[in-house]
């Protein structure tokens, strides 16, 4: 294990990397874990108003079966891997399965109370760059106090692995306080994930820590995006998400980089988001290959695709969804309006206001003059159940008085659920 106490930066470079089932790469602060104590730094980090080291990690390849590199009292983490093994993997985060079951109920995974992946709580961004594939595996890339998450692969694919089934231990250390206990919270978070803390057992927030998660960025433009069973989600745990925080999700290349471009694409990328699911505030979606699976926006959601196929989009602001498909499969639900292109008839289109390839904007919800009885039935049913899905939340703009009458929907996520909606689609 590599272990830093203090400020600056941690720099590691070598041909390949293998942490096998140990610590990893740590930088702590002030903290104390794994054996060591770099408490005795605290005053010298309040004298110079500085954070945990940044960690910078360059490799050939990644290979983490049960290990971690993570930013535990501030500091970013950077991991960039410019090569890949015969398999075209640059990265392997490894598997919970490899740790016996008494560490990871007990003392986390490497017995350490230290989580399984690459992230950041103290703050700080996590930049994951790859010449090839990126695979999570059951473990995480993530940043859990308000730091974004950027990762491409620029060959490759980006998975975000096949989930876990156990909470992980979230250390945090900090100058602004001194928690009287390790670790600070255990967390479900598999995938990609961007966090805020949770809130201190007496209710009150963590001091000085972030109020809203922070960006989630992946690009792949050679390759695909897969959510998987681990998903990619972006959250505040003390239960809203203001207008800020974006997931931006980008696979395959199109001619001359213009993706307004009708010439083939240089590079075929396709996004897969899984039945976990993308989660988040405001969510775009883009490719240049087919995209499918479930998209949850607390905000707007924007997808473009060459293609769309079976796609699941709940969005409490508009949902704006482009591409060729015949409609089957596809459920489109926007609190505040739906656009979509090139969606043939086959779709269920649900908000207020519903516009099918540039037509006239019209409602699906309750009675509709152009909806056939059976859709109108249909949609008073189905208008029930969402209100327990979208919810009003204040814009934020001070007018909250005003406004009463006009909220903006939210959607809360509060366990797995299923809902099912049917209308019809409007006319073209």
């Amino acid at each position: 294990a590599f272990i830093v106490g203090g400020t600056g930066e941690f720099n590691i470079n070598a041909d390949s990397i293998s942490l096998g089932n140990s610590d990893g790469i740590l930088s702590v602060g002030n903290g104390r874990i794994a054996g060591k104590d770099y408490s005795f730094l605290t005053s010298t980090m309040l004298v110079s108003d500085e954070s945990g080291a940044t960690i910078n990690v360059v490799a050939n390849t990644l290979n983490m079966p049960s290990s971690t590199i993570a930013a535990l009292g501030g500091g970013d983490v950077n991991v960039t891997c410019n090569a890949e093994n015969s398999d075209g993997v640059s990265m392997d985060l490894g598997s919970q399965d490899l740790i016996p079951f008494e560490n990871q109920i007990m003392n986390g995974f490497s017995g350490s109370n230290i989580g399984l992946g690459i992230y950041t709580s103290g703050g700080g961004d996590v930049n994951v760059t790859a010449f090839g594939d990126i695979n999570i595996d059951s473990s995480r890339i993530a940043s859990f106090n308000g730091g974004n998450v950027n990762i491409t692969s620029l060959t490759g694919n980006v998975n975000a692995g096949s989930g876990g089934t156990i909470a992980i231990p979230i250390n945090v250390f900090s100058t602004a306080f001194n928690f009287p206990f390790e670790p600070f919270e255990y967390v479900y978070a598999n995938g990609i994930v961007a966090n805020t803390l949770a809130p201190l057992p007496n209710g009150k927030p963590v001091p000085h820590a972030a109020t809203i998660p922070g960006n989630i960025t992946v690009n792949t433009p050679q390759g695909n995006i897969e959510a998987n069973l681990g998903g990619i989600l972006q959250e505040s745990l003390n239960g809203t998400l203001p207008v800020g925080p974006t997931i931006n999700l980008t696979a395959g290349t199109p001619a001359d980089g213009d993706w307004n471009s009708t010439e083939p694409p240089l590079y075929v990328g396709n996004i897969d988001m899984g039945q976990s699911g993308v989660i988040g505030g405001t969510v775009n979606v883009k490719a240049t290959g087919k995209i499918t699976g479930l998209l949850i926006s607390q905000h707007n959601a924007n997808v473009t695709g060459q293609s769309i196929g079976n796609l699941t989009v709940l969005a409490a602001g508009t949902a704006n969804v482009s591409g060729s498909s015949s409609g089957a499969g596809i459920t489109i639900v926007g609190g505040q309006g739906v656009n979509a292109s090139g969606i043939g008839s086959g779709a269920t289109l649900l908000g207020q206001n519903v516009s099918v390839n540039g037509g006239a904007a019209q409602s699906t919800l309750g009675n509709s003059a152009t909806a056939t009885a059976t859709s109108q039935s249909a949609a008073q049913q189905s208008t029930q159940t969402a209100a327990q899905q979208v919810a009003g939340n204040d814009n934020g703009d001070g007018d909250g008085d005003q406004n009463k009458k006009k909220k903006n929907p939210e959607i809360r996520k509060v366990g797995r659920v299923t809902v099912i909606l049917s209308a019809a689609i409007p006319p073209k």
